[in-house]
């Protein structure tokens, strides 16, 4: 699994790449600093003393022969850490 980290506008966007025989089950990212995390609307709210951070509804897809297939995608949080399910 890779992953990669990119300008979007003003601000950050990030991806994972899932090779043949990946899980993106695995990817899990630990949060830490928050006062609380929560999913609303399908973006990932990540709530702190200083501000808010929205992280926007996860987007997957699965390239086949050359086209992107969607593949249905959500957040997940248990304690401070979020993950993606498919």
């Amino acid at each position: 699994i890779d992953w990669s980290i990119f300008k979007n506008g003003n601000g950050l966007k990030h991806e994972f790449i899932v090779d043949i025989g990946g899980r993106p089950t695995d990817i899990k990212i630990k949060i830490e600093g928050a006062d609380e995390l929560r999913i609303s609307s399908g973006q990932l709210i990540i709530l702190t003393s200083v501000g808010n951070i929205i992280e926007s509804a996860p987007y997957a897809y699965q390239n086949i022969c050359g086209k992107r297939h969607r593949v249905s995608c959500h957040f997940k949080i248990r304690k401070n850490i979020h993950t993606l399910s498919y």
